[in-house]
């Protein structure tokens, strides 16, 4: 917001110019799956979870983070939208908004949804932003490879303590999310990024700042490993005074014969 006049009872916000996570034939595929590449998912990883950073510091939760709630484009990056059920963030409470596919397991469980809700929520975001799932909201639909699920919040828990249709189909959901996380290969520190955002105890969910931290490493060790595995290929076809006449080529695998006669390069020049 960039300010507000009560004469008017206006607020000025800021434009901004892209499109939400679920938006069709832009960042969603007819079959359901985030269009993006890894690049996108790694920017709107590390922006989204600084809002959450933001927010959390505030003592504010968001309670309905999902795809639809993030705009992103690539010159502007990831931008956390819609908080009209925001909430005081408490070690408990019961709140019964939101979309279902993003409720954490302790509501099932405890009733609960308190701020490491929103980290969770923001995982399951990220299951299909690194393309893992299709679009969770598209379980609402009847598809022909998928069971059609979905199911109200306020139904979850019944005032005679029965079991609802509206449990079971979220137990379902969690089985499901539970099965992806386990398949995932932790060698690959994204993936237990990923585990420690939908692990079922809140108390041992990763916090925004961890979890912020946690992707620039990511973001960074990218970069510099990149970059040096450039400069090394690059210093390592180079000729030089003990190579004699032949050079190997480590991006050909090959190697090719050079004139070596006179070598006038010095050393450090390109």
């Amino acid at each position: 917001m960039f300010g507000a006049d009560a004469r008017y009872f206006t607020f000025f916000l800021e434009y901004v110019a892209g499109n939400d996570l679920s938006t069709s034939a832009v960042w969603r595929t007819p079959d359901d799956m985030f269009s993006g590449v890894k690049n996108d998912a790694m920017r709107i990883w590390e922006d989204i979870s600084g809002a959450l950073e933001y927010l959390h510091g505030k003592s504010v939760q968001h309670n309905d983070i999902k795809p639809a709630n993030i705009i992103y484009s690539a010159a502007r990056g990831a931008v956390l939208c819609d908080f009209g059920l925001a909430s005081e963030a408490r070690p408990t409470g019961l709140l019964t908004g939101g979309t279902p596919f993003y409720v954490p397991p302790e509501f099932l469980v405890k009733e609960q949804r308190n701020p490491p809700a929103d980290v969770w929520a923001f995982g399951v975001t990220m299951l299909y932003i690194l393309h893992h799932i299709p679009l969770p909201d598209a379980r609402g639909a009847v598809r022909a490879n998928a069971k059609r699920l979905y199911w109200q919040i306020h139904q979850v828990h019944q005032r005679d303590g029965s079991t609802s249709p509206a449990r079971i189909d979220m137990q379902a959901w969690i089985d499901e999310v539970d099965t992806v996380v386990r398949g995932l290969d932790y060698k690959d520190s994204l993936a237990r990024i990923l585990r420690d955002m939908l692990t079922p105890h809140p108390d041992q969910r990763v916090s925004p700042s961890e979890l912020r931290k946690r992707i620039q490493h990511e973001i960074w060790y990218t970069k510099h490993y990149k970059r040096q595995n450039v400069d090394r290929q690059t210093e390592s076809s180079r000729p030089t005074k003990e190579t004699g006449g032949w050079v190997r080529d480590p991006l050909l695998g090959s190697t090719t014969e050079e004139n070596t006669e006179e070598n006038t390069s010095v050393e450090g020049e390109d």
